[in-house]
């Protein structure tokens, strides 16, 4: 009675075996998965993280990587799991004609799910457990925060990994029975090499291809900062995924033809059998190709932006230069001048004096951030109607300063006319400019931005225009009032300095200069915070900190499926090419030039995805600069050499992922004589 029971369980077994070289990637790719899984989730669920100050930015990046990598796992694992299904396609025609109808093909491939599951449940998890500290003092250790011993297990995390993981493999099963229960028993056994008639080459696909990837890359070159280069940035990424793929399938076939045009090249023995051979798969081998480069694309990107950003932030504007800040925002000029304000500058100090802090290397200055937008030497600060079209290119943040705390800034002795401006800005805005509030002003030019000067977080372009005085500052203030009333940005007065930071707590000093500042502000229309250099940094590094962390984390996920394609793809063709490369042999060809065409296949086609790649992160540049300068990045020359080191390190990780894999491809085609070679 026994008997009959492990049939089936029996049978899935053997045929997982015996599909050992499909099966075996695939298995490890569910608990590479699971694992990964289940160490992000553990660290978004981390106590000790989430009790820092900053770890919040930190879990919202892993909580981000959670929602992308089961998107991703979805798509990766379908494609991985088709390539069995299709492989195994004669299996299980065979076992339809031998009597098992589509019902007992199904429980075979449910307990074959079941095994699948059970390995890769059981070894993620364990592998996600174990290597789940090792993480954590990774990414605490990139965030300057002290772990704590012990291995902590998160069963929480683990069985929501456990239901996404199952949820994922449902739907791979449900798959599967679609496509045994479409097809019939003939259909099955000549599915393995049902793509094998070339495609025609559809000139129409290529150009629309072509098409749309001039027009991403004129996006990306041209697109302007701010907050709409995000959504230009999606469009032109999904823009750029579509016309690879047009352009790999109907390009790649368009080749093929052209090649066999040229007969010079076309009838030589390295030549003649790769072409051909490419020819008769290419519409599958294009896609293929195509999920290559856009991976590589997406490792290179990653890394290098994120790597990019944790780097600069000690360049980073959004990083105050000095150990304590107060900001003092003001609504009327009354209040500038009163003895209030400068009781309040002078309290700060006087905190930090009598707690015995030495305060030193004071900076401060009076300053007015306005939004505005130029348009023929005009800068309009006002809020654009639909009449005035207004595009993202000619919005600016005009940052105001005076002249006298300018010179105290960069210790100069500039003078200005009557109607002069001193102008940062990074596109030129003439010699005269006409300001709202200001009237036309005849324009001095600055090289840098002035030394200690804040200015926000740069979501448009800046213009920093230095002012004769105080007068002059609170005409614009005025007419920034009358125009946005309520939500008109105010001038504010920063008071900063630095202090001995041995064994300082600057946070309890923070809290109680604000605690000072509170008994004497006055009630109207007067407002400040205090804040640390300290505080901010510690922001800063949680939140690319952990934007490389999943950076690193999702970029070895990309390699590592980038490598599993290589995989497939090299066990798909060998398996396809192994009874052609028989009649090469049997009518005189050698081992030899057997692999002198392989090599040439290689050369013809195989590095074209990595070449791609580095093209799109090229014209990509501007656009991801773009991007993330809006998250405090300035430093464009470290991005590019970023750029340039990923992508070294990248093209080697592919060789050597080429090379390995490439053993697997003349196993299958040269059987055993390959492998006594």
């Amino acid at each position: 009675m026994s008997r009959p029971c492990l049939f089936y369980p029996k049978l899935a077994a053997t045929g997982i075996k015996k599909n050992k070289r499909l099966y075996l990637p695939f298995l490890i790719t569910c608990a590479a998965m699971t694992m990964m899984l289940y160490i992000m989730l553990y660290l978004a669920r981390n106590e000790t993280l989430a009790a820092k100050r900053m770890g919040l930015y930190t879990q919202l990046c892993l909580q981000l990587g959670i929602i992308v990598i089961t998107i991703f796992s979805v798509i990766f694992l379908f494609y991985s799991y088709s390539v069995i299904i299709k492989n195994r396609g004669r299996e299980f025609g065979l076992y339809n004609i031998l009597g098992m109808n589509k019902r007992n093909i199904a429980l075979v491939l449910i307990w074959e799910s079941i095994y699948t599951a059970v390995f890769s449940l059981v070894a993620g998890l364990a592998a996600g457990m174990l290597l789940s500290k090792l993480a954590e003092l990774s990414l605490f250790k990139l965030l300057g925060i002290e772990a704590e011993d012990g291995l902590m297990i998160d069963f929480m995390a683990a069985g929501i990994a456990c239901i996404i993981f199952a949820a994922i493999l449902l739907l791979l099963l449900l798959y599967s029975f679609i496509r045994i229960q479409r097809y019939s028993a003939i259909q099955l056994l000549q599915s393995k090499s049902a793509g094998e008639k070339p495609p025609r080459a559809n000139i129409f696909t290529a150009l629309l291809g072509l098409v749309l990837l001039v027009i991403a890359y004129y996006l990306a070159v041209t697109c302007e900062a701010g907050p709409t280069a995000i959504l230009i940035f999606f469009i032109a990424v999904i823009m750029v995924i579509i016309a690879t793929y047009m352009l790999f399938v109907s390009g790649s076939v368009a080749l093929c033809r052209v090649l066999m045009k040229n007969k010079r090249y076309y009838y030589k023995s390295n030549h003649f059998i790769s072409v051909s051979t490419m020819a008769y798969r290419m519409k599958r081998n294009g896609a293929g190709l195509a999920s290559i480069c856009i991976l590589s694309t997406m490792v290179l990107v990653m890394l290098s932006s994120t790597i990019s950003l944790f780097s600069g932030i000690q360049t980073s504007p959004l990083l105050y230069s000095r150990d304590i800040t107060v900001e003092v925002r003001l609504r009327t000029v009354e209040n500038y001048v009163s003895d209030k304000l400068r009781d309040m500058c002078g309290a700060a100090y006087d905190t930090a004096k009598q707690a015995e802090f030495n305060p030193h290397n004071i900076l401060s200055y009076d300053s007015l951030g306005v939004g505005s937008y130029i348009r023929d030497g005009h800068i309009y600060i006002k809020n654009p109607s639909a009449e005035d079209n207004v595009s993202q290119s000619e919005i600016r943040e005009l940052v105001l300063i005076t002249l006298s705390d300018y010179n105290r800034l960069e210790n100069k002795d500039v003078t200005l006319g009557e109607n002069e401006v001193l102008i940062y800005s990074e596109q030129s805005v003439g010699d005269t400019l006409y300001i709202d509030g200001l009237g036309e002003c005849g324009v001095k030019t600055l090289n840098n931005v002035p030394a200690g000067l804040c200015y926000g977080e740069m979501a448009y372009p800046v213009i920093i225009a230095v002012v004769p005085d105080f007068e002059a500052m609170y005409s614009v203030f005025l007419h920034n009032l009358e125009q946005y009333g309520d939500n008109c940005s105010y001038i504010s007065r920063y008071y900063a300095f630095d202090i001995d930071r041995d064994g300082v707590d600057e946070n309890e000093l923070c809290e109680e200069i604000s605690n000072n500042l509170v008994k004497i502000a006055p009630d109207d229309g007067l407002f400040f915070y205090v804040d640390t250099k300290s505080e901010r940094y510690e922001m800063l590094v949680s939140t690319y900190g952990g934007m490389l962390f999943l950076g690193i984390l999702l970029g070895t996920v990309f390699v590592f499926a980038t490598v599993l394609i290589l995989y497939y793809k090299q066990i798909s063709e060998g398996y396809e090419d192994r009874s052609r490369f028989e009649v090469m042999r049997s009518i005189g060809m050698t081992e030899k030039e057997i692999k002198r065409s392989i090599n040439s296949q290689v050369l013809t086609v195989f590095f074209a995805p990595i070449a791609a790649a580095g093209v799109h992160l090229c014209f990509a540049f501007p656009l991801i600069y773009k991007t993330i300068r809006m998250l405090g990045f300035a430093d464009s020359s470290l991005l590019a050499l970023s750029n340039v080191i990923c992508f070294a390190v990248f093209a080697v990780f592919y060789i050597l992922a080429y090379r390995i894999t490439s053993g697997v491809y003349l196993k299958i085609i040269g059987g055993k004589k390959s492998a006594q070679s």
